[in-house]
């Protein structure tokens, strides 16, 4: 989840408040291990950047901010729980309203 939705549309201010994803719904002590932001470049090709935690590291905040209002993105995680055990958590897809 980005500012508590998990699709739908994610304005300049609400973007500038949120420093990671969120998980919800997950079983206790699920953790993201994988993060990643994706986007469609100018020519239509995958373009994407990884963390290793929820956190929205300074490139993938500025590869949002950059975007033309209604350009879609998508979130994607790996989820692991306390014992090692991997989890499988949805895309999320939102739009960029500037």
């Amino acid at each position: 989840m980005l500012a508590g939705k998990s699709i739908g549309e994610i304005n300049a201010a609400q973007w500038s408040s949120i420093k990671a994803v969120d998980l919800v719904g997950c079983v206790t002590g699920a953790r993201i291990v994988s993060l990643t932001i994706c986007i469609k470049d100018c020519k239509g090709k995958d373009a994407a950047l990884n963390g290793t935690d929820a956190t929205l590291s300074a490139a993938m905040r500025q590869m949002i901010a950059n975007l033309p209002p209604g350009t879609p993105f998508t979130v994607k995680v790996a989820v692991k729980d306390a014992k090692g055990k991997a989890w499988e958590v949805p895309d999320a897809s939102f739009v960029w309203k500037g």
